[in-house]
């Protein structure tokens, strides 16, 4: 369905968003209800901080979804829909599973019964291949022009990238300790090629092609003396840059925390026990 209304700066409401933020708030209130009256306990400092970025995650859902972003990135622009899709992968996904804790994820997992299915596909090779499928796939110009036409078809796509998202996350934040990936090296390698690296495939056709590849954008309204050549260009440009900030800065402290951990490790080989003698060091017998 081809956009042809002039785009507007007033306001309009978006009630399929408030509605699906509401789902999320109130399954996870009732959730938190239900352990606290079970358990017979108070909510904790552990507890107040899964909330609040809970909390966060519901933030991002609500810019990424709603006015003016929501309908910037459905039929106008597609740089706006990059950026959509930054905010699914980078900030709500990874929120929502730091706001989950581990009893409401097991309790959720069981309930759908998706236990052994979601443990196969947060497997890191698995996941780099989900994801990265996913996401040629979600920004495939047959795909876009299909589905962004349509609310139902926009929200298939907002959910596939919320999907990728937690498929992507998990083998480094899971609220399970089982899923994430015991190695720091894998998951900086992980990190570097699977995540962020296949993206400058498709950044690379938007931001070298000579004409527009949308034809959902391409004939949309222009907005501010945009074109849509210019639009793509700039969406490659955001899918690409916009994830240095958040991988590359999650990898960063990744790596100082384990080369602070095997420093520590080290200095306490090293220094001298209880009694004063320095540590044993046991040589091949005959040296």
């Amino acid at each position: 369905m081809r956009i042809t209304t002039d785009w507007s700066w007033d306001w309009r409401p978006y009630f399929g968003v408030w509605v699906l933020v509401a789902l999320f708030v109130g399954f996870y209130a009732l959730s938190w209800r239900r352990h606290l009256r079970v358990t017979a306990r108070v909510m904790q400092p552990d507890d107040w901080r899964h909330v609040r970025r809970y909390g966060a995650a519901m933030v991002a859902l609500i810019v990424a979804s709603d006015w003016p972003l929501g309908a910037l990135g459905a039929a106008y622009l597609l740089s706006a829909h990059m950026t959509q899709f930054l905010i699914y992968i980078l900030a709500f996904a990874p929120l929502l599973l730091l706001g989950t804790p581990e009893w409401m994820a097991r309790r959720l997992l069981h309930r759908f019964r998706l236990d052994r299915l979601y443990r196969f596909v947060t497997k890191p090779i698995v996941a780099a291949l989900l994801f990265n499928g996913l996401l040629v796939t979600t920004h495939a110009p047959v795909t876009v022009d299909l589905l962004r036409g349509t609310q139902m078809g926009s929200f298939v796509i907002d959910m596939t990238w919320l999907t990728m998202g937690l498929i992507a996350w998990s083998p480094i934040i899971s609220p399970l300790p089982e899923v994430v990936h015991p190695s720091v090296p894998i998951k900086l390698a992980y990190l570097f090629l699977a995540v962020s690296g296949i993206s400058v495939i498709p950044a690379g056709f938007m931001v070298f092609s000579e004409y527009p590849l949308y034809s959902a954008y391409e004939l949309a309204p222009r907005i501010i003396g945009l074109s849509a050549l210019d639009d793509q260009q700039l969406a490659g440009a955001v899918m690409k840059i916009g994830m240095v900030p958040v991988i590359w800065g999650t990898m960063a402290v990744m790596w100082g925390r384990w080369f602070r951990a095997a420093h520590e490790a080290e200095q306490s080989y090293r220094r001298p026990s209880a009694s004063g003698t320095a540590p044993q060091r046991y040589t091949r017998s005959g040296s």
